[in-house]
Order: structure tokens, then sequence, then C-alpha cells
């Protein structure tokens, strides 16, 4: 039961605190997994052991699956307020429960290293959107739907 609880009690707020399309590169959370890929395709790393007691680096996308409980005089959609928010335990919303299944079973965790988004700017498409999460960090959580570019 104290297990359960710590990570009920884990750091819920977004740790990654920059501004996701800025110009720069100090949003590159990616990490380089390609030592595990080698070690699976060479046969000493099983798949289902590749992520154990890792921290991934999931981006995720704040709307009705992803719902975030802001304090008060914290606003949804800009920056600051977005990085006081936190995972709302009463309601924490799909993604959270999906990120936490699936890290339950691979053995990674995730909740002291993410980072939202709530808006995307203007002259960003969808799938520009997409393409930034998955060039910047380790999994964009969110709902997709494929379309011929995607």
């Amino acid at each position: 039961m104290a297990s359960l609880l710590g990570v009920v009690n884990a750091q819920q707020r977004p740790f990654f605190t920059d501004v996701p399309f800025a110009n720069d590169t100090s949003g590159q959370h990616r990490q380089d997994f390609c030592d595990k890929n080698r070690a699976y395709a060479n046969g000493t790393l099983e798949l289902r052991n590749a992520l154990k007691g890792m921290a991934l680096h999931p981006l995720i996308y704040v709307d009705q699956y992803f719902p975030l409980l802001y304090p008060k005089g914290a606003e949804w959609g800009v920056h600051e307020g977005d990085l006081q928010a936190r995972i709302d335990p009463d309601n924490p919303g799909l993604m959270t429960t999906i990120l936490d299944i699936l890290a339950d079973r691979a053995g990674f965790t995730w909740r002291d290293t993410y980072a939202v988004v709530t808006n995307i700017p203007d002259d960003k498409t969808w799938e520009e959107q997409l393409m930034y999460g998955v060039e910047h960090y380790d999994a964009y959580a969110s709902f997709w739907t494929v379309t011929v570019d995607r």
C-alpha cells in the first residue's frame, strides 16, 4: 500500500518548463534509446524490459483526456499558469490512466518528468505539433486522428 501512495503523491506538476515551439534547443528532452534498441536487436534484452527503470519524458496535450487542476489565479493556456497546474487526483483523465498502466507494466516512470502543451501557435499545423512532440520528447501522449500525412 505504501508504494501505491508514493505514486499518487509523486510530483504532479510539469517538470520541463520550456515553451513548446521555441526557436532554441532548450526544449530537447528526447533521450537516446539506441543502446536498448541494439540490445533488443542482438537478443540480450527482452522487449518487455526495454524501458524498465527509465524515466520517460512525455509531452502531453492538456484537454479533456488530460485535465489539469489549476490553483487559484493560474490560467489555462498561459505558460506560467500551466506550469503551476497539477494532475487532478480526483479526475486524472484517460491519458494519465493509460500512461500509468503502461508505466506499471513496462517498469518506467513519467509523472516526475513530463511536459505539457495547451496551445499551438496559429502558424503551426497539427502535423507540425505532432512532429515537434516526437522530435523533442520521448513520446507525445494525446489522441491523434490518422490522416494521409500522419
